[in-house]
């Protein structure tokens, strides 16, 4: 009770320092990186980790995505092509004319392969990265492929999965902690007017009277108690 008392009597001071130790909360949250690759969180014997770091050993390929590229000519596809090859820590892309000249039809393919890598107006092209799958530089590689390929063009993968999870993580973030700063400001601004006697909230207190034994609990629902309603509770105890 008495602890209760003093919080209430010094919610003001207790409130100040609050919003001041706010100041380098806020500050350590911006200073604080987020590490999205999960191979780091797994041991070296994994077979995912063992996989992952051969890839980038012996091929200098580590994470890999998908571009979706609809209703684009196969030259433009080509320039296209040409420009994601130039972002950095992009190692190779292979497409058509990785292997084929652009003057032969693609329809001269076997149907297995062509319908591997076309539906429809749509074609594919594979992206190899020198960085694994979640490091920062692959996730800024796929914003700049996706800058540079515009709104025909759809990146996918994992790499691109955790670079949307991380966008909107870093979007949203703000938000929620927003709300939670309001929503504790709101339930605690009602209890600085020391004149009140009791604060109409939506709260259950059980308080014990020892002056009737066997201990009697008494409901209060909808009523906080208050420095001087502990006062009056004493004179009458």
């Amino acid at each position: 009770m008495r602890f209760s008392k003093a919080v209430v009597k010094c919610r003001v001071p207790i409130l100040i320092v609050a919003l001041i130790l706010m100041v380098p909360s806020v500050l350590g949250m911006a200073a604080t990186r987020i590490n999205y690759d999960m191979l780091n969180y797994l041991p070296d014997d994994m077979d995912t980790v063992i996989g992952q770091d051969a890839l980038l050993d012996d091929f200098g390929k580590g994470a890999f995505s998908f571009v979706i590229v609809e209703d684009m000519p196969l030259k433009d596809v080509a320039a296209l092509k040409a420009r994601i090859e130039e972002a950095d820590h992009v190692e190779s892309v292979i497409w058509y004319d990785s292997f084929a000249d652009l003057s032969i039809p693609m329809e001269l393919l076997p149907d297995k392969i062509y319908n591997a890598f076309n539906s429809g107006d749509a074609t594919m092209m594979a992206v190899f990265f020198d960085t694994s799958t979640s490091a920062d530089e692959t996730m800024d590689a796929i914003r700049d492929i996706r800058a540079v390929a515009g709104k025909q063009c759809f990146v996918s993968g994992m790499s691109a999965l955790v670079t949307d999870l991380k966008d909107l993580c870093e979007q949203e973030e703000p938000i929620y902690v927003g709300i939670a700063v309001v929503l504790a400001c709101a339930a605690m601004m009602p209890t600085a007017s020391p004149r009140s006697t009791s604060l109409e909230v939506a709260s259950i207190a059980f308080v014990w009277s020892p002056a009737q034994p066997p201990p009697v609990f008494r409901l209060f629902a909808g009523r906080c108690p208050t420095p001087h309603f502990y006062e009056r509770l004493e004179e009458t105890t």
